[in-house]
């Protein structure tokens, strides 16, 4: 990931974003450009697309996404957008293999999380069942840390998943409990 971008994920400057990215300010999920040549309107084209596509694949040394960064540093409106334009990021896992939805249970990023399941519940409950690399679901992530409101969402959205034990053989009702 390029300098400029690690810092617009960090910083959350829209601007940026929605500039390299094609992201609008009312939500839509779509970039507009004018090309007045070829009359083609509010179009992207194939190139913009791979490009935009591409930004949204990058990721930093660590393997995060600019939705992993997005989630974690609470930039939510932006994480949605990004969601919105591929929501197969949502699986996307860094070098720990954690996904963006490990991340915000870790940081007990409730909204985000609310939002997420509202715009594509069946999204959000495959990666619920992603594991770390300790064999940790986003579950296990929100149960460890006490994050009681992320714990509740994502238990209303797959409820087995509580049963689910890591490496270490402990599931995530049993971190809750103890």
């Amino acid at each position: 990931m390029d300098a400029d971008l690690f810092m617009a994920a960090i910083q959350g400057d829209s601007d940026v974003l929605m500039r390299r990215l094609g992201l609008l300010p009312d939500g839509r999920d779509e970039i507009q450009i004018t090309i007045e040549a070829s009359g083609a309107g509010s179009q992207q084209t194939e190139a913009e697309h791979y490009i935009v596509q591409s930004e949204l694949e990058t990721t930093t040394s660590f393997g995060d996404t600019l939705l992993h960064l997005l989630i974690t540093g609470r930039h939510n409106e932006l994480a949605l957008k990004v969601f919105t334009k591929d929501t197969s990021l949502l699986k996307a896992r860094n070098n720990k293999l954690e996904t963006p939805l490990h991340e915000a249970a870790k940081v007990g990023n409730e909204e985000v999380i609310c939002d997420l399941i509202l715009l594509s519940p069946s999204a959000v409950k495959d990666a619920l069942r992603e594991t770390n690399e300790k064999g940790d679901t986003a579950l296990h992530m929100a149960a460890n840390v006490n994050h009681q409101g992320v714990v509740i969402e994502l238990m209303k959205l797959d409820p087995l998943v509580a049963y689910k034990k890591n490496k270490q053989g402990f599931s995530p009702l049993y971190i809750a409990t103890v």
